[in-house]
């Protein structure tokens, strides 16, 4: 029989995190004016280059899409313009490198970039919280799902009996199977799988198993996991919702609240009977924060309940996991840097490449600052140089050569 006792080991962190964003005024760069015919190669402001994505690599439900570097950090890429005109076309979408979540540094890069493109948040796009642990959680989900007659299965408060599952299952008992416990109720998610398996065989992502170990959970041994994924539909259920104090019905939520003038704020109220449970961006990467947030937005999510012959009221909820009410601080992995594959290398080779044919075409020297810092930033010194030799026929026609140039462009094109 199973101790009802929290699990001494696992760890909890982020594994998707997805912002929709929104310009603070004044803005040197409207991202969200950008159309495919206008948009340049490549933004820079501040510590934050963007970089065009190529049709083969952007995501396909919008029409423009630029990875985001901040200094020497891969901060993952935005999404512009999407295709269904509808679906928050003023706002920037941003989607963020999976390494960096377990990161030290994803707080600071995420607010560097903000402050450089005059960015704040807007709200959730996406939060996928993590709980991983050695405990067999799969055992514990066969034994209560293959025994109809003694437990049920709840959803969202609803007895079900089915569920959805992608992988595939062993007469042995092994299961490399994702088991879908909710899908997409009320803007929430809930699924249960091997975690190890999946970092093993398919991902590679070894810098999980590195966040494993420092938080107490070993990942020589099998790692379930529970990930619950959050949209923006959940988080508005638990918005602070302020009422005018003269009519009920006339409500604001926070967001449009503080921003209000002073005097305008003083004729609504804080609605107490809404209890507020929203992500806090400051605590993205505090432990007891995303325990609390998982707690929340999971409970009544997915979960079974022991029948009780002697009274068929009540039932005893059984969890797949003992949570406890406290953890302790996570530890996020070091700093990293970006380290460029030959690929990646190749790829920039190509963008400095277009840069001077763009030189070439408009007889613009400014696209040669934006080449020549592109070149130094990532060792292509010597390519840059051919480069130079290639055009020194057009670049020869102007008084502003490659050496004397002050300061750098801010975007291209």
């Amino acid at each position: 029989m199973l101790k009802k006792q929290p699990v001494d080991r696992f760890s909890i962190c982020i594994d998707t995190l997805n912002l929709r964003l929104n310009h603070t005024l004044p803005v040197s760069t409207d991202l969200t004016l950008l159309l495919p015919s206008n948009a340049h190669y490549i933004y820079k402001q501040g510590n934050t280059t963007l970089t065009r994505l190529d049709d083969n690599k952007r995501n396909k439900n919008y029409h423009l899409s630029y990875s985001v570097q901040v200094d020497d950090i891969e901060l993952g890429s935005i999404d512009l313009k999407p295709v269904r005109a509808t679906y928050a076309a003023n706002l920037v979408h941003l989607r963020t490198d999976n390494q960096l979540l377990y990161s030290s540094e994803l707080l600071p890069t995420i607010r560097q970039f903000l402050t450089d493109f005059q960015l704040e948040l807007h709200n959730y796009s996406r939060l996928d919280i993590a709980i991983d642990t050695n405990a067999y959680i799969m055992k514990r989900f066969d034994k209560y799902f293959y025994k109809p007659d003694e437990y049920h299965l709840h959803t969202n408060n609803r007895q079900i009996h089915k569920l959805n599952a992608f992988g595939s299952i062993e007469r042995t008992g092994e299961t490399n199977a994702t088991i879908y416990l909710a899908q997409n109720v009320n803007g929430r998610s809930l699924k249960l799988y091997n975690k190890s398996l999946e970092i093993h065989e398919s991902s590679h992502k070894d810098y999980i198993s590195e966040y494993h170990k420092a938080n107490g959970v070993n990942p020589l041994k099998e790692v379930w996991r529970l990930e619950l994924t959050i949209t923006n539909d959940a988080v508005k259920k638990y918005e602070k919702t302020y009422r005018l104090h003269t009519d009920y019905n006339t409500e604001l939520s926070e967001y449009h609240y503080k921003r209000l003038e002073p005097a305008e704020q003083t004729l609504y109220y804080l609605d107490k009977e809404v209890f507020p449970y929203t992500p806090d961006f400051d605590r993205l990467q505090d432990a007891q924060h995303l325990l609390e947030l998982f707690k929340h937005f999971s409970g009544n999510l997915a979960e079974f309940r022991k029948k009780d012959s002697s009274n068929k009221t009540r039932c005893t909820h059984m969890p797949l996991i003992y949570l406890p009410d406290n953890i302790a601080e996570l530890k996020p992995n070091q700093i990293y840097r970006i380290t460029k594959s030959k690929y990646e290398e190749n790829n920039m080779k190509n963008t400095v490449k277009v840069i001077f044919e763009q030189f070439a075409k408009h007889h613009k020297t400014s696209y040669l600052e934006v080449a020549k810092e592109l070149a130094d930033d990532n060792n292509l010194t010597e390519y840059y140089n051919a480069l130079c030799d290639k055009y020194a026929s057009v670049i020869s026609t102007y008084n502003n050569s490659l050496t004397n140039y002050s300061k750098p462009s801010a975007f291209l094109f």
